[in-house]
């Protein structure tokens, strides 16, 4: 069944319900908002003087476990869930996009990038936002873009074992689509790969895909638009999400079109 990827598409959510509904997964509930918030500043990597004493306690109650001298969570389902919670907030949007293209055009425009630019871990070498604070972010939005009727998904796969984990999928009524993220064009061709056929991706019989780059520039000259092209003529299913220095400036760049977002 796994390996002809139904498992993933009709089992993954109803999966997901069942195991959330365990004493060991809903022990997340019993954080305070203020508890929650600080498990999301550790997950960004900022600290706090409360955190040592949240880190305790989520230990204790089987939330995090200690690995190699950092705190993380004790299973991908325990991750998910806690993505869940923070989402669960959000106003939905009345009508789906019909399109893939559409979805991603509406999550980049809805991205708090307040958020990105005024709170969220940075790499300690050159200030660039990790690729979980994108992630968050680009959740959160997904989430503001689409229906209740859509079902999205993170880190699908995480909850069979696997060990290539898409970052989402999306589920609206007959379209099943697969969105992975990148940061600074990282690894581009090894993620092209995941969805070749033959690649952990092709099982999940995906209706469509695309890749999500976000790339900070400090100017869009001959050379950074000689890269991006090259890149974008690669991989047709390649979205490019450029970026200043101070995200006052935000762009997306396809093989067909360019949006300004900021």
């Amino acid at each position: 069944m796994l390996e002809q990827g139904s498992l993933y598409q009709d089992n993954d959510h109803a999966l997901f319900k069942a195991l959330i509904s365990t004493r060991a997964v809903k022990v997340l509930k019993t954080l305070k908002m203020e508890d929650l918030d600080g498990l999301e500043r550790l997950f960004y990597g900022m600290k706090h003087q409360l955190d040592a004493q949240l880190i305790d306690e989520c230990i204790r109650k089987g939330i995090l476990i200690e690995c190699e001298g950092r705190a993380e969570f004790s299973s991908p389902i325990m991750w998910r869930y806690f993505v869940k919670m923070r989402v669960g907030h959000i106003e939905r949007a009345v009508y789906g996009p019909k399109t893939l293209q559409e979805m991603i055009a509406r999550v980049i425009r809805a991205i708090n990038y307040d958020s990105i630019r005024e709170t969220l871990g940075r790499t300690l070498s050159n200030d660039i936002p990790l690729e979980r604070a994108w992630q968050m972010e680009f959740y959160k939005a997904s989430y503001r873009c689409t229906p209740s009727s859509c079902v999205t998904s993170a880190d699908v796969g995480a909850l069979f074992g696997s060990t290539e984990f898409i970052d989402f999928t999306v589920h609206c009524g007959d379209d099943f689509w697969g969105i992975e993220l990148l940061r600074d064009g990282s690894n581009l061709d090894e993620h092209i790969d995941r969805f070749a056929p033959g690649g952990p991706y092709s099982l999940l019989q995906l209706s469509d895909y695309c890749l999500v780059d976000f790339r900070r520039v400090s100017s869009m000259g001959d050379m950074t638009m000689s890269t991006i092209t090259l890149d974008l003529n690669h991989c047709a299913k390649l979205y490019v999400v450029c970026y200043d220095p101070t995200l006052a400036h935000v762009s997306i760049l396809n093989a067909q079109s360019v949006w300004n977002i900021l």
